[in-house]
């Protein structure tokens, strides 16, 4: 018995079309990463990895990275930047489009988002459960493994020891924390933190980012302090903290660092802002000027006195009254100066002593 040749044919697009239709519904069919980042709680863990324990770098490496990703981020290629052969080179990775791990946010972690909406790998998306094994990991603190943390948490940075300055925030704070949001491209409310003069910009919310000095009249202050913001990682007692100290000290860029005195070039100026005005200028002054010894000003050092032939000869620190009276340890009378202090009071005059 012949089939005619149109219900072949009807028959053929049927066939097609239910194995079209199968496929899409099994599990091994294409699954749909695009929802919404914000319901990725909602992840279904499958059995055959088990993350009900703790997740650590070491594991997602063994799993995951080594397997699926090493071919094209590695320290030798790094494409996009995002090199994942190390625990360091990962947590500190960090790319125009953001960081590739937000320790305790995956929603703000490219490693995350990537292979959620399926952008990556490019060719085999990754399972649910190994989906699921990332954002773990990233949630609860992104450790290396072995007992070791990543040394960038909160509790490792000690901010009272930080020099309180423009730079540090940055670094410490503002990068993992804020600007994922605020930044010259998103800039939310209008508040741009990416660089030192956007910090003390207005927006259509606050008046005032940044007002140096005025900790409780800036934005960026009161918001973390009334747990505002970050919405949803909120900072710490000690963060918080630095912020304040940070604008209530003048909202610094950076401070300058001063060289030590032996690098430092030995001239009466520099003397006198490294030494005398601190040790010697609070009796050796014009008003006052004990033992008719008056150090304020350069022609005065060069003076004879009641006491001293002469304060200062060039190039004869021995026949210096200034030199022989420190280096004696008679002069500061209650605090003696410290040895690279002397000596470089002595170099001043071996060279001359100039202004």
């Amino acid at each position: 018995m012949k089939m005619n040749n149109g219900l072949l044919s009807s028959l053929n697009i049927f066939l097609i079309s239910l194995l079209i239709s199968l496929y899409s519904c099994s599990d091994k069919g294409s699954f749909n990463f695009n929802d919404n980042l914000f319901n990725s709680d909602n992840l279904i863990v499958q059995d055959d990895i088990n993350i009900d324990g703790e997740v650590t770098f070491n594991e997602i490496k063994a799993v995951i990275i080594d397997n699926k990703c090493l071919g094209c981020h590695n320290a030798e290629r790094a494409r996009g930047g995002v090199d994942l052969s190390s625990y360091q080179s990962t947590i500190e990775g960090k790319t125009d489009n953001g960081k590739v791990v937000s320790i305790g946010r995956s929603e703000d972690s490219l490693f995350f988002t990537e292979v959620f909406n399926a952008q990556m790998p490019p060719r085999k998306p990754l399972s649910e459960d190994e989906i699921g094994l990332v954002k773990k990991w990233i949630d609860t603190g992104a450790k290396e493994g072995s007992g070791v943390i990543n040394d960038s948490t909160d509790s490792e940075i000690n901010f009272s020891k930080l020099d309180v300055d423009y730079i540090n925030l940055k670094k410490y704070i503002l990068e993992d924390k804020c600007l994922n949001c605020h930044n010259t491209q998103r800039a939310k409310a209008e508040v741009d933190l990416s660089t030192y003069d956007s910090m003390f910009g207005f927006s259509e919310y606050f008046s005032t980012i940044t007002g140096p000095g005025m900790p409780n009249q800036s934005a960026l202050y009161t918001e973390v302090f009334n747990g505002n913001m970050p919405p949803k990682t909120k900072l710490s007692l000690e963060e918080i903290d630095y912020i304040r100290r940070w604008i209530e000290e003048g909202a610094v860029y950076e401070i300058q660092k001063e060289l030590p005195l032996s690098q430092t070039k030995a001239t009466y100026t520099n003397l006198r802002v490294r030494i005398l005005e601190n040790k010697c200028l609070r009796c050796h002054n014009p008003e006052k000027a004990r033992a008719d010894v008056d150090l304020s000003s350069y022609a005065k050092v060069f003076d004879y006195s009641e006491y001293f032939s002469v304060i200062t000869e060039a190039g004869n620190p021995e026949g210096s009254g200034i030199y022989t009276e420190v280096f004696s340890g008679n002069m500061p009378p209650k605090i003696p100066l410290e040895p690279e202090e002397v000596a470089f009071i002595k170099r001043w005059i071996l060279e001359g002593a100039i202004e």
